[in-house]
């Protein structure tokens, strides 16, 4: 059997598989064609490929521009919250909120009963011991009774100074009055202050004067509690809408 070869006929010929046949020789013209197509296809790979990348890219961008917006919030929703709890707590003052308590005293103690507007708080570290008590109306502080520590009492401007802190920024001033017991015994010195951001929290039949007639609204009295047996120290003092009666227990 004899096989043909392009070879020129000087070279050997090679060994080929049965029946291989030689391929055609591809024309130049062909090679040309065939070069030109791959041009063409890969020049439409690479225009193809410029949107996808841009598509891809593309979600990215918006989440960062996303992210980037919400970081920038963020700090601002921050301190408004900070702001607004602030203003709603407020100072711990008669006609305040009960909140207001809460914020500057911490939790309430045990033998407090919110529900009949009495909340309690042991400043000394007793918590057995009524040491602040706050009396409320709806949820607002009708009245404050401070007692001084365990042991020990306090002189006049102690016992002011320590009820003052409670009274409205606004208080003035108008006169003292001596509350006595039903056996004439002096009890309590009674200091009256009238204020005109006080009218504006409680219904005006609320502000009494020292014989349980309606008042002035925004009267309220400071009292300062002797201790046993002087008339020279404090045990407690109370801050309270309206005035207390000049004989106490009658």
């Amino acid at each position: 059997m004899q096989f043909k070869s392009s070879l020129p006929s000087q070279a050997k010929p090679q060994w080929q598989p049965s029946g291989y046949q030689q391929p055609r020789q591809k024309s130049k013209k062909s090679w040309v064609a065939l070069v030109a197509i791959m041009i063409v296809v890969m020049l439409s790979l690479v225009a193809c490929e410029g949107p996808r990348e841009q598509k891809l890219q593309s979600p990215t961008s918006t989440s960062q521009t996303i992210n980037a917006t919400r970081s920038a919030a963020m700090p601002t929703m921050r301190a408004t919250e900070v702001r607004v709890k602030t203003v709603n707590a407020g100072p711990a003052i008669l006609g305040a909120d009960s909140s207001a308590f809460i914020a500057a005293y911490g939790q309430p103690s045990s033998n407090s009963r919110p529900a009949h507007g009495i909340i309690i708080f042991a400043l000394y570290n007793n918590p057995q011991m009524k040491d602040l008590l706050v009396t409320t109306l709806g949820t607002k502080v009708f009245s404050i009774l401070l007692h001084a520590p365990a042991d020990q009492s306090w002189d006049q401007a102690q016992a002011v100074n320590a009820c003052l802190s409670f009274t409205p920024p606004d208080k003035a001033y108008k006169q003292s009055l001596t509350l006595y017991s039903p056996q004439g015994k002096p009890m309590a010195i009674q200091r009256v202050y009238g204020s005109a951001s006080l009218a504006d929290v409680f219904p005006a039949s609320k502000f009494t004067d020292e014989n349980g007639t309606q008042t002035t609204a925004g009267t309220f009295g400071v009292v300062l509690n002797y201790a046993l047996d002087t008339t020279t120290h404090f045990s407690s003092c109370a801050v309270q809408v309206g005035l207390q009666g000049t004989n106490l227990g009658a």
